[in-house]
């Protein structure tokens, strides 16, 4: 098996594990607003801490493969919205 079929099938198995997609509406209703973030790298993983607009903060912790998604989707959303505006 070559790296590239891994990688594909390892790609495929976190994709079928993503969340429904949801609506627009209903995400505004539920999602509070980032205020800010901070980013750090302890031992082999990326812990991002969010501060939410209503004061809260909660950590996530994401692997370096799960950091590449992340990167990937947020590129991809930014391009494509910066695609829709002109």
């Amino acid at each position: 098996m070559s790296m590239q079929d891994k990688d594909a099938r390892e790609w495929l198995e976190f994709y079928m594990k993503q969340p429904e997609e949801r609506h627009a509406e209903k995400l505004r209703a539920e999602a509070p607003g980032v205020e800010s973030f901070v980013i750090d790298l302890v031992d082999d993983r990326f812990y991002i801490t969010f501060r939410f607009d209503d004061g809260r903060e909660r950590a996530i912790a994401l692997s370096e493969d799960r950091a590449l998604f992340l990167r990937e989707y947020l590129t991809t959303g930014l391009m494509e919205r910066a695609a829709r505006g002109r």
